[in-house]
């Protein structure tokens, strides 16, 4: 079969106005980050972890520009924003803009988690997305695998493409915009 593939990375709202996809809630990335914004803390365990913010019209003219000039010898890319996001700055940005946010200890998390799904299961739904992160932290704490899309950056710096830096105009977009239709509550 004479076909290329196009890894899609994280996709999130639209770097003009931030607008996002219709189903955003189906985004397990952006369902971690407002549960996170929920319970306005995050635990310290994932204070460098890198969070990958691919605005949607950019991954569309990448994906444009690689379908036009790959050939043969470059078969497979990986279509993701190379300008990650850390959460130390997430969670910067989002406190000066919005609601104060911390990291804690990871006990810490644990104890405000089981206190708050006792409190009723709605809490449990509105916190699944982080949950499951608890329930595998152990196992993906040694794990040293980190994705990689260097060729694909490279190769489309040769086209003239760069990847948007996640700043703080657009993440204001994108998070006005998931407060603007009521998916994040901002008080």
């Amino acid at each position: 079969m004479d076909a290329y593939i196009f890894r899609i990375g994280n996709l999130m709202g639209r770097d003009e106005d931030g607008l996002f996809q219709h189903n955003y809630s189906t985004n397990s990335m952006l369902n971690r980050l407002t549960s996170f914004i929920k319970i306005k803390c995050i635990p310290d365990t994932l204070k460098y972890v890198d969070f990958e913010f691919t605005p949607v019209d950019y991954a569309a003219k990448a994906s444009v520009l690689l379908a036009k000039y790959a050939n043969k010898s470059n078969r497979i890319f990986h279509v993701c924003n190379t300008s990650y996001l850390n959460a130390e700055d997430f969670l910067r940005l989002y406190s000066e803009m919005y609601e104060q946010m911390e990291f804690i200890s990871l006990e810490e998390f644990n104890k405000l988690i089981k206190s708050l799904l006792n409190k009723s299961e709605e809490m449990s739904f509105k916190l699944r997305d982080i949950i499951e992160e608890l329930n595998f932290d152990h196992k993906r704490r040694n794990c040293k695998i980190i994705v990689k899309a260097d060729f694909t950056a490279k190769f489309l710096e040769n086209l003239d493409f760069k990847w948007k830096k996640v700043d703080k105009e657009y993440f204001k977009k994108v998070f006005d915009y998931l407060i603007n239709v009521g998916y994040i509550e901002n008080n």
